[in-house]
This record gives C-alpha cells, structure tokens and sequence, in this order.
C-alpha cells in the first residue's frame, strides 16, 4: 500500500522537495550531514546568512557558531558538512542514519533460493500453510519496508517462493508500478478534498488551529501547510507516515513485499492481487470528512513524532519475529480504538473489511484455479496475527486445511 501513496505523493509534492531529504551524502567517499535538520534535530537555532555565504548557529544556551559554506557543500541549496566536523561543531553524537551509498544501495538480492539445509534469516512471516485439494497457499505476513539484512527470509520462506507458480500481493505489484493516468488521476481525486474546499473548512477551529501550529515544526523536512492544504485528513496521516519512515531505520525499497514481488519477476511467475488499487484506496477512505477531520485531532509536532519514529520497537521486533510482543501491542492499540469511534471506524476499513477481501480472494484462487497451483501470498503482517488479523481464521472456518509451519521455527 505505500507505493500507492508513494506514487501520489510524487504526483502532489514533488516540486517541494519533500522526497529529495535525505539525511547524510557520500561524497569523495566521505560521509556529509545537512547542517539545518542536523541543528533542528539537537534544537539548535538555524539561520542562513546569504550575504557572507554562512550558516549561523545558536545553542540551547545561546552561544553562536558559524559555519562557511566553503567549509562543505552545497547541494540543492542546503549545506552539508563532513559529519566530523558537524560532530565537533555540536558536541554530540550527530543523530544520522546509513549514508544512501552504503550496503542498503550495494547489497545484491538473491536470484535463487538458498538450500533448505542453509543458515538463513530468521525472519518466517509466521508462514501458514492452506490448501485445497492439489491447490496450495502459502500465506507469510510482511512489513510494507524492511532492512538489508532481513533477506533471504527464513528458509522455509525461501523454499516455499522457489515452489511457488503465482505470487499474490495485498494489490497487483505490476499494477502499482504502471498505473494508468487515469487511474492515477482517479487517486488523486480520492485523496483531495473536493474542489474549492481546504483543511480550515472542514476541521473544527481548535483543531485547525493546533494542526496549523504545529504543521509549521515539518518545515525542517522541506514541507509547509500550503502543500496539505487541500488533501484530506487520511491523506495527511499517511503521508506523515510516508515522509517519516526513514526515522524507523527501514527502507521502503528493501520491503519484504518487493523483496518477493523481485523474485517472482526474477523467475518469470506470475503476479496477482487480492484487491485492486482504487478498491483499496476506496475502502481506506470510507469515512464522512467530518469524521476524518477528528483525526488530527492532537496532531503532534515534528519533535514529538520524530521520537515516536526512532524510538519504534516495531522493525526490531519484526526483525527477530517476536510475534508475541506484535500482537500484544497491536491488541492493544485495538481495545484502545474501542473507545474512540473514529479509530474504530478507521481500523475497521483498514484491517476487518480488508481481511475479509483478502480471504474471500485466496479461498477463490484455491478453489477455481482447475490446475495444480501452488500460490505464495504476501499480505501485512497485521493480517494474519493471532488475534488481531483474521485472515487465517476466515479460511480455517471456510473449511480449508490449514497448518501453521512457523511455530517449531
């Protein structure tokens, strides 16, 4: 799903920069930081001096440096400086991640499986095996980004890929790649408030008000109100939830959905998907715009959804599959939601609906596909977990045969 709103993303706010942040640069081989977001992100003040090409700095405690633009590069009209330097100026520890020209850009994916006897990753996806007949599914949770190390997955994964004739997705892969314009234009218009309309219309003042303030906190990511202005309230959420990911230690292009959908290309099977894009999108959004302007209610500022980012256990506990802990909290963000009618109504578009879909589909492919088949399913991971996601206790019900393949892993 967040290719969709990638590609939309891409569409609206490409000219702002948004998607050209990145935190470090390697140049001649050496690692370089952007001077502003480092400051913001240490709570330094920031100010840019055209006259004499510097960079003026202030402490928390009011002292000032000074930083020539001759003392790193300028790319895009932002400084970077050598972190070492960046390190000395701020007396601290620079809070970067991986430069992009390190192993994430360099790390090749496997074209072949690795034997079954192999020490792979331990990641299984708590890979579920389901059947009909000579048909079978093998259905593993993924996370929508990922790390360099993760892959190859578990070997059971691997072997059941290697196994597999058709791989199917949440949405047809191919189809996320090469959308149409009209559909296209079609994603827009689901994600725009209607014409002429914008945020301060439709959210009630207080909330508009708090939203506004705090909205101002992002521009050290390149981004200001005018540029959400007209999107609506869920749009925003994801798009908050796009442009932060980078803060989670993950990478979207290394995610265990594309991870998959490169080896069923790799070795010419083919991709389906269990929704179509639009239908997604629709069922996502199925909510009365007065319902998603509660959403922001309490919208946070840059600061405190900075440290919601890089303190998540979430891509640790996804990494060492501790499945446990998962369901856990996602449970209780469940129970939560029960008192707020808005993430009721959210999570119910987002995960019951959908786990409904998805199931109903793979039952489908199970049961009317007339060869042999052997299917590899790659849905969220949320999905499939043991009492939050359903998908596997609606098959189960439907009367397929179900054996979890995971649990002496």
């Amino acid at each position: 799903m967040k290719k969709i709103f990638a590609i939309l993303l891409a569409v609206l706010v490409m000219a702002t920069n948004v998607f050209a942040f990145e935190q470090t640069q390697m140049i001649d081989g050496a690692e370089f930081v952007p001077v502003r977001v480092t400051a913001d992100l240490l709570g330094w003040e920031v100010e840019w001096d055209s006259g004499n090409k510097m960079v003026l700095l202030t402490d928390p405690n009011g002292n000032g440096f000074i930083v020539l633009e001759s003392a790193g590069q300028n790319i895009d009209g932002r400084i970077f400086i050598p972190i070492e330097l960046a390190e000395s100026i701020f007396n601290a520890e620079v809070p970067v991640a991986e430069a992009e020209t390190s192993a994430i850009a360099e790390a090749p994916r496997p074209t072949t499986p690795i034997p079954a006897n192999a020490t792979g990753r331990n990641i299984h996806g708590m890979i579920t095996r389901v059947s009909h007949g000579e048909n079978v599914a093998y259905i593993i949770g993924s996370m929508h980004t990922g790390q360099p190390d993760w892959f190859p997955l578990h070997p059971v994964v691997e072997d059941a890929m290697a196994r597999a004739d058709v791989f199917a997705f949440e949405v047809d892969m191919n189809e996320v790649e090469n959308l149409s314009d009209e559909t296209l234009e079609r994603i827009i218009e689901i994600q725009t408030l209607p014409d002429g309309l914008t945020l301060q219309d439709i959210l009630p003042r207080d909330i508009y008000e708090n939203f506004v303030e705090n909205f101002k906190t992002y521009s050290v990511l390149g981004i200001t109100y005018d540029i959400v202005a007209d999107l609506k309230p869920i749009t925003i959420i994801l798009l908050m939830d796009t442009i932060m990911e980078p803060f989670l230690d993950t990478e979207s292009e290394l995610s265990v959905d594309g991870y998959v959908a490169d080896f069923a290309r790799e070795h010419d099977k083919p991709i389906v998907g269990l929704n179509e894009v639009l239908r997604e999108l629709e069922i996502i959004y199925d909510m009365p715009l007065e319902t998603q302007a509660l959403m922001l209610a309490d919208f946070p500022n840059f600061r405190t959804m900075l440290n919601s980012y890089t303190d998540s256990w979430l891509p640790e506990a996804y990494a060492t599959q501790n499945i446990a802990e998962i369901a856990e909290v996602l449970i209780a963000a469940d129970a939560m939601a029960e008192d707020d009618p808005v993430s009721e109504m959210y999570n119910n578009n987002l995960m019951y609906v959908r786990d409904n879909i998805f199931a109903e589909e793979i039952a489908r492919l199970l049961v009317e596909t007339e060869e042999p088949t052997t299917f590899f399913v790659t849905i969220g991971l949320a999905h499939i977990i043991d009492g939050y996601g359903i998908v596997i206790d609606l098959l189960d019900e439907m009367g397929f045969e179900i054996i979890s393949l995971w649990v002496d892993l």
